[in-house]
């Protein structure tokens, strides 16, 4: 599709549209925790607080050797994934709990 001019700025006609499902906020300190992904999610976005935060998508585990990872004040976001079933996450804080906060979505 083809996009447009709007003040002088292309604007293209496939920008994506998601709809908010849902968040959490997990505290982890040594110990994989499983998120609860809302019905229709497909997206989802990790912020790291206070240490950094390993995942796993669609297994029952994480730990630091995991092959996600978003780094202490960063921010992952990773979809639209069809076969989204189960996310896992793990993260050790030094001087405490790591903190992870996910939202998720849905492509409309």
């Amino acid at each position: 599709m083809p996009g447009k001019y709007a003040s002088g700025t292309y604007q293209p006609s496939f920008a994506p549209r998601w709809k908010y499902r849902g968040g959490e906020t997990l505290t982890m300190d040594g110990t994989p925790q499983a998120c609860t992904i809302p019905d229709g999610a497909h997206i989802f976005e990790i912020r790291a607080e206070s240490a950094a935060v390993y995942f796993n998508i669609n297994h029952a585990n994480a730990s630091a050797t995991s092959p996600g990872y978003v780094a202490n004040g960063a921010v992952e976001t990773l979809g639209p994934l069809d076969t989204l079933t189960a996310l896992t996450l793990w993260g050790a804080g030094g001087q405490g709990p790591a903190v992870a906060h996910v939202m998720y979505f849905e492509e409309a």
